[in-house]
């Protein structure tokens, strides 16, 4: 037992000293932080400065807000109440972002549009929205209209799934509104 019990701990540590190893040594070291090489060409490549090649000047600038940003920190503005308001409502809004761009793509491709769906949306509207052209000239502008709305819709009936399945109690008397 002696034996199985110093052979886990020689693993752990040989594991844990290849972990060390593999630990990628920073390029850049402000303060506390640290920056990989990865992490700072992956910043570059996103930003403005890479469509110009000046990674120079996108380190200066880097540099600089890594800095102020240490600063806030120190200033306890990283805590302001506002601050954090705001970094939930960007934290929300990507992330809704996230879902509904994930969940677009994966049901918006059973999503399909068959040619008497256009045709019939012609003939009916034909006299009002194409009254001088012709359906060839139309069918793209229909058939594109049909597909973002049957997308629409099929988002909805999604959200409205998700509505229906989850526990949502509210006290309307609180929030000051009229439950009719």
């Amino acid at each position: 037992m002696k034996k199985l019990i110093v052979l886990a701990l020689l693993t752990s540590l040989a594991s844990s000293c290849i972990w060390f190893e593999q630990k990628e040594k920073p390029a850049i070291k402000i303060g506390k932080i640290e920056i990989s090489s990865q992490r700072f060409q992956r910043e570059f490549e996103l930003s403005s400065f890479a469509t110009e090649g000046k990674k120079k000047d996108f380190l200066d600038t880097f540099i600089s807000r890594k800095i102020i940003l240490l600063e806030a920190e120190k200033l306890g503005l990283n805590k302001d109440p506002e601050f954090l308001r705001d970094v939930q409502n960007f934290w929300e809004q990507s992330l809704l972002k996230l879902v509904i761009g994930k969940k677009i793509k994966e049901l918006v491709l059973d999503v399909n549009i068959d040619e008497k769906e256009v045709l019939s949306y012609y003939m009916k509207n034909k006299d009002k929205e194409f009254a001088d052209k012709e359906f060839n000239q139309v069918d793209d502008q229909i058939r594109g209209m049909l597909l973002r709305d049957k997308q629409q819709d099929t988002i909805g009936d999604w959200s409205d799934s998700l509505k229906r399945d989850a526990e949502v109690v509210i006290d309307y008397e609180l929030l000051g509104i009229d439950s009719n």
